[in-house]
């Protein structure tokens, strides 16, 4: 997912919001390749009917979980525990994810204040 930062500004959802579900539901898209050795291409663990959604790129998958964020914001899951309700079965997924969050941008900030 190198390289791919400006398809996460363009999306207009936080980028580190999205890349802490990536890093919590796969690794960054570490975690899943299919028997034949292909990417699935879905770092944010996407699924319908109990499978993993498989994308054709990681384009792809940014813009429709960046499309997802949107709509679930729009419908009132204006923070985690709220995001998380829908999104995850895990109850523990809103503090992981923020979590994650939070480190993500100590990392940033050291990038600069170092």
């Amino acid at each position: 997912m190198e390289d791919l930062e400006g398809k996460f500004m363009e999306c207009e959802i936080d980028p580190f919001l999205m890349v802490a579900i990536g890093i919590q539901e796969s690794r960054l898209g570490k975690a899943y390749a299919d028997k034949f050795n292909k990417k699935y291409h879905n770092p944010f663990g996407l699924s319908s009917g109990g499978s993993l959604i498989i994308y054709d790129s990681w384009i792809d998958s940014i813009d429709t979980e960046c499309n997802l964020l949107k709509r679930l914001i729009g419908k009132g899951a204006i923070n985690l525990d709220m995001l998380g309700a829908i999104y995850a079965k895990d109850h523990r997924w809103p503090s992981k994810v923020g979590n994650m969050y939070l480190d993500l941008w100590d990392e940033f900030e050291g990038l600069f204040y170092e």
